[in-house]
């Protein structure tokens, strides 16, 4: 497994540190990409009676992080909105104006690694694990190496709202006064899913590799690194988070 790993870190950008460390560096920007619309319709069927009707939508993707230029770096962000809207207005005298209204909006926000629904089997895991996890949400493992650049960031979450409102009132002129009266309802639904770390987290430090004795000093730089060629693990965990 250490060895499928290990391709995935990229070649050295530059000279780095005398110790070897610092060796690769490519800031990545944040790239928006974003398109919303509008279209609206309007319609009298006669002097008293008049409708509109209206659609909006928008989508957004933003992607930064993958400085690795791989499955193991990146980040994905989604936002969508829906919007609808109906207004309705009689004149059913003409000192009684009726106006009824129903608006909806949806949004969606969604933060999730580029490497969703990665299949972790590929990598060497047991079977006994990859078959826990559901292959949809999944993402490529967190691999902590003690000092050391890591891979992966399996983690996100999804936010979804649903907020509609419907309104009714009534408008009566009489003289020089002005009396109105209605009412109001708003349904808000709001659902939310942190995901954690939805891949497994694997830190590899310096417990089993500093010696002779279990109490020895730990070395500047290495021992982290051993850990991991050895594939001996110093803690590890992944998140099964409910809704």
């Amino acid at each position: 497994m250490a060895k499928k790993l290990t391709a995935f870190y990229p070649l050295p950008s530059q000279a780095g540190s005398i110790d070897g460390r610092n060796n690769y560096s490519d800031p990545q920007a944040r790239r928006i990409d974003y398109h919303s619309q509008i279209a609206r319709i309007d319609h009298a069927f006669n002097e008293r009676h008049r409708i509109y009707g209206s659609l909006s939508w928008s989508y957004l993707l933003e992607t930064w992080g993958n400085a690795f230029h791989n499955e193991t770096t990146g980040m994905l962000r989604n936002r969508k909105h829906r919007g609808l809207a109906f207004d309705d207005v009689v004149a059913l005298r003409s000192d009684l104006i009726l106006n009824l209204r129903y608006g909806l909006t949806r949004f969606v926000l969604w933060d999730r690694p580029k490497s969703l629904g990665y299949d972790i089997a590929s990598l060497g895991f047991p079977p006994a694990l990859s078959g826990m996890i559901d292959s949809a949400t999944t993402a490529f493992p967190e691999v902590v190496v003690d000092g050391f650049a890591g891979l992966g960031d399996p983690s996100g979450f999804k936010t979804i709202t649903n907020y509609h409102t419907a309104s009714g009132s009534l408008s009566h002129v009489r003289g020089t006064h002005s009396l109105r009266a209605g009412g109001e309802l708003r349904v808000m639904q709001e659902n939310n899913l942190n995901w954690g770390s939805i891949a497994p987290h694997i830190e590899f430090a310096m417990l089993w590799t500093r010696g002779p004795l279990d109490n020895s000093p730990t070395a500047p730089i290495g021992q982290g690194l051993a850990a991991f060629l050895l594939g001996r693990p110093t803690t590890g965990w992944m998140d099964r988070n409910a809704s």
